[in-house]
């Protein structure tokens, strides 16, 4: 079995859209599945444990626990990070940057004491990048 990073693993791929239709939990145990067969060193498996993270922190908003949501929301950001710009970073033809952005506004508001059914908090979607 290959264990590089592979943008076109069946897992990878269930994972991304459990995260994009809401399925946070799901994503989880799907995207940890996955990141388990990816090298240490790989830095794509950042990416992938980003994704997790920020996929339970919005498990725990929906669970109304504020504190393990800001607390995850904030490990995920810090590891998508390096890969949200995709002019610059084009990894796996996704493009995290929206994301990315979205988490970091959930952060301000969450730490500024935002409820958990706050209007303003977004839940966002990652995307793919076509290539022309």
């Amino acid at each position: 079995m290959d264990n590089s990073f592979d943008c076109k693993a069946p897992l990878f791929v269930r994972g991304i859209n459990e995260f994009n239709r809401q399925d946070f939990y799901e994503c989880h145990e799907t995207l940890e599945e996955y990141w388990n067969t990816l090298p240490v060193d790989l830095p794509e498996r950042q990416l992938v444990q980003g994704i997790i993270q920020i996929a339970v922190g919005f498990y725990h908003l929906k669970r109304e626990n504020v504190k393990g949501a800001l607390k995850l929301f904030a490990r995920g950001h810090a590891r998508l990070v390096p890969f949200a710009n995709p002019f610059t970073n084009c990894v796996a033809n996704l493009d995290v940057g929206p994301c990315s952005a979205a988490v970091a506004a959930n952060i301000a508001l969450l730490e500024a004491g935002s409820a958990f059914d706050d209007a303003r908090l977004t839940v966002p979607v990652i995307g793919q990048i076509l290539l022309l």
